[in-house]
């Protein structure tokens, strides 16, 4: 898991390749990314926190945008 730099969103990942999004101070889910064949491996935001980036076993990296 980890938070946007705002500490607004929480991005969360699983085995299963999928990834969610969370509103962090209501702890409501906000979506759901699916698009890793793999377990996701790493997260992380860039500086302004309007992209995540996740890599997962299935070698792949993926950019996300992020909705605050």
């Amino acid at each position: 898991m980890i938070y946007s730099p705002d500490g607004k969103i929480l991005a969360s990942s699983s085995m299963h390749g999928t990834i969610k999004q969370w509103d962090a101070s209501a702890w409501k889910e906000l979506f759901t990314l699916n698009g890793h064949q793999g377990g996701v491996s790493a997260l992380a935001f860039n500086p302004d926190g309007m992209m995540l980036v996740t890599s997962s076993r299935d070698g792949t990296i993926r950019f996300w945008g992020v909705m605050h």
